[in-house]
């Protein structure tokens, strides 16, 4: 029994007395040497989860232990060193262990000449935002609730500024070290009265910071403030650029239509040209044959021969410049056809840009009411919020009359003497020790119950035994299970069983959880198993305690090697004998399971008790079931967790769900009945079967090889076949007699029909 000091006791009254009502409380060292379980107990509360963050911890199961006496839960224990930042930072060791931490000599030692540096190392560092989002999940609680923060002054500037959104759900925070008369450091101060917390007491050596509710709901008020003024800002912007946007589209309307205009211009201009050339074309053909004619008159009129020339000269002149403009008028009309065309496509690619230019518009417009429908709801939300600052205003009148009530009880309190106070501890402490020991009887009594509900099983089956041999008598030794099985009075699966159950309450030195309808399906299936060689792998997913490692090394024997994987690296702490070992990583992650299991398989049994969540049972059955041994054993526990839509599962049906991946394998392993002939894969046969099979590594190749499938309450059993080739149905048997009455069945015998 712990006996706590003064100050444990001082601490433990004003957290009951001066502390808002918590969800959760978070103590961060360094404490006291040797005061760590005082100063636990008097933070901890009935139903509040306690997380105990000492950093340089060296003795967590001895606390552990000390803390499960004393009747102390609901604790975690984390030695984790918090920070500004994640990353690395220097971890000193003295000669007096109770100043050991991140502060440098230099400091300590103007305060402590006589302290002397032994060690130095790098720890890394977490935030504390971080380090509470994970134990809030671990813990089921609930992370929305108020938390109570106790850590000592030297430590408050670094562990806060890593603390994140969370130090707005600090309720009360306390400070341990110093006052703020004594000179507590004036940036901490100034960043806690930031963070709407205010010092309602300060003590000589304590302080305690209560969160200002009303400030935190006005500072976040004037936020959403700033946001819907910022809202309303662009909706205002939104409208200018749509009136701008209508502008420019009014004026582009008036440049199409004047382009219109301008095309028709073009078109009646292409008109009048084309008449002029057919005019030009006639009057060509007409001169044609006024030559004709000139050189008929010419070679009948020899006389005026010389008149003629000249005249036939200009003639030629006259005709050479009518070619000329024929030929400038040809390409002049080459090039207005060109133009034209051009105008054409530009007239097509407005008519484009036109289209664009609406179907713009209309997104706009249906931007625009989606900001405005943004905008009226942004304004039932701030009615909301009013409504329930005005509730909020409610309530904190009722908690200061609450706390009004509380003083004056405290004021009653007082007026005890010590003597009535110390008589009353003791008599909570000798009420806490009965409550113990009834726990422990009760622990007993169902041990007891357990035994002796196994013994009578096996009393019944050894009466029917000896009935079916002839005698009634019950063999002697019933009351000692162990004698009976080297006398061989009992059967071997009784005696499996009970040496398992045996092995699971006493023989293991760490704690180990197995439901009781197990140990019968562990008994059937182990039968037969080859133990204490030392080429028998065991490989478990889900460490825990470390309980059932030992177990599995104790059933299967010294020889056996025992493997476990765990996700938390705090399954390293534990210490096993030779023949056990933990492995830190994920087993549904194949780039760490896969290499994991090349090194250390195959395996002859595989037992897969880790998160539950379906998906993570399938990934885990998907990358590991390839490296069993022929005849090994895949077991699966919790499989009731299945039908949780916590751990991604749901009512029977759910197509997520682990339960209905294994029905599926059912089916497979009689696939050669139903699969399509016509088709050259599995793939090819069972598509929507594959397509929640073929992951993760598992091939078909391996799902040919899956032997059996045993369904049990929780639990299902994989074997795989004990040869190379697929499991088939093989051949048919017809045994050599008289067939009377079905004679073609002999015809059948070495056949597949």
């Amino acid at each position: 029994m712990t006996v706590a000091t003064g100050h444990v006791l001082e601490l433990h009254d004003q957290l009951r007395h001066h502390a808002a009502p918590v969800g959760w409380v978070v103590l961060v060292g360094p404490l006291p040497a040797g005061q760590e379980l005082g100063w636990i107990q008097a933070a901890a509360q009935p139903g509040v989860p306690v997380l105990a963050i000492l950093p340089g911890l060296d003795h967590g199961d001895e606390l552990k232990q000390q803390l499960l006496e004393e009747g102390v839960e609901g604790v975690t224990l984390c030695s984790q060193v918090l920070g500004a930042e994640d990353g690395d930072v220097c971890w000193y060791r003295y000669n007096d262990a109770r100043r050991d931490g991140t502060t440098s000599p230099e400091r300590l030692q103007v305060l402590w000449p006589n302290l002397r540096l032994e060690g130095l190392e790098l720890r890394p560092t977490r935030r504390l935002d971080a380090v509470l989002r994970v134990w809030l999940e671990q813990a089921a609680a609930d992370a929305s609730q108020p938390g109570l923060l106790w850590l000592p002054a030297t430590v408050a500037p670094s562990v806060l500024a890593g603390a994140g959104a969370f130090l707005e759900r600090l309720a009360s925070i306390w400070l341990e070290g110093t006052s703020v008369a004594a000179g507590l450091d004036t940036e901490l101060v100034a960043w806690l009265e930031a963070s709407c917390h205010r010092l309602e007491r300060d003590g000589p050596s304590r302080q305690l910071w209560r969160l200002d509710g009303q400030r935190l709901l006005e500072r976040r008020l004037l936020v959403l403030t700033q946001q819907y003024e910022a809202l309303q800002m662009r909706c205002e912007e939104l409208e200018v650029q749509l009136s701008a946007q209508t502008a420019q589209m009014a004026e582009q309307d008036q440049q199409r239509e004047a382009l219109q205009v301008r095309v028709d211009e073009l078109q009646g201009q292409l008109s009048v040209q084309t008449a002029q050339t057919a005019d030009q074309s006639q009057q060509r053909e007409a001169l044609q044959m006024r030559c004709e004619e000139l050189e008929v008159q010419l070679s009948a009129q020899t006389v005026q021969m010389a008149e003629q020339n000249q005249q036939r000269e200009a003639l030629q002149v006259r005709v050479d410049e009518l070619q000329a403009q024929l030929s400038a008028q040809t390409a002049q009309t080459a090039d207005q056809s060109q133009q034209r065309e051009a105008l054409q496509m530009r007239c097509e690619e407005l008519e484009v840009q036109l289209s664009a230019q609406t179907a713009q518009m209309a997104e706009q417009n249906q931007q625009r009411e989606a900001l405005q429908m943004r905008c009226e709801e942004l304004e039932v939300q701030l009615s909301a919020q009013t409504v329930q600052m005005a509730e909020q205003n409610q309530q904190r009148e009722a908690l200061q009359d609450q706390n009004a009530s509380l003083q004056c009880e405290l004021e009653a309190d007082k007026l005890l003497t010590l003597d009535q106070a110390s008589k009353l501890r003791e008599i909570s402490l000798q009420r806490d020790a009965l409550e113990r020991d009834k726990r422990d009887l009760a622990d007993r009594v169902r041990i007891d119950a357990a035994r002796i509900a196994l013994l009578l099983k096996d009393r019944d089956a050894l009466s029917l035994s000896s009935e079916v041999d002839g005698t009634r008598e019950v063999p002697s030794g019933l009351n000692d299970l162990t004698a009976s099985q080297s006398e061989g009075s009992g059967s071997e699966g009784a005696q499996t069983q009970q040496r398992l159950l045996g092995l699971h309450l006493h023989a293991s030195r760490k704690s180990s959880d197995k439901w009781e309808s197990y140990f019968p399906v562990y008994e059937r299936i182990f039968q037969g198993l080859s133990r204490g060689c030392a080429d028998f792998k065991l490989l478990e997913i889900g460490v825990q305690n470390g309980g059932s490692l030992e177990v599995w090394r104790d059933f299967f024997g010294a020889g056996a090697q025992i493997i476990g994987v765990d996700i938390d690296h705090s399954v390293s702490l534990l210490k096993f004998d030779a023949g056990v070992r933990c492995l830190i990583g994920d087993a549904t992650d194949p780039a760490w399971a896969e290499p994991m299991a090349s090194d250390n398989g195959p395996f002859d049994v595989i037992i897969d008790d880790g998160s539950h969540v379906s998906r993570d049972i399938v990934k885990a059955f998907c990358i590991l079931f390839g490296h069993l041994k022929p005849s090994g054993v895949y077991v699966i526990e919790d499989l009731h967790a299945s039908y949780f839509p916590d751990y991604g599962g749901g009512a029977p049906g759910c197509e997520f769900s682990a339960m209905e991946f294994f029905k599926q394998i059912a089916d497979l392993i009689n696939l050669e009945h139903w699969l399509r002939r016509d088709c050259d894969s599995l793939r090819e046969s069972v598509p929507l079967v594959c397509a929640s099979l073929n992951q993760d590594g598992l091939t078909e190749e391996s799902v040919l090889h899956i032997c059996s499938i045993e369904f049990a309450n929780s639990m299902v059993v994989i074997r795989k076949s004990a040869g190379e080739a697929p499991v088939s149905l093989g051949a048919r048997i017809v045994s050599p007699g008289e067939a009377k009455v079905c004679k073609d069945t002999l015809a059948l015998n070495r056949t597949r029909l």
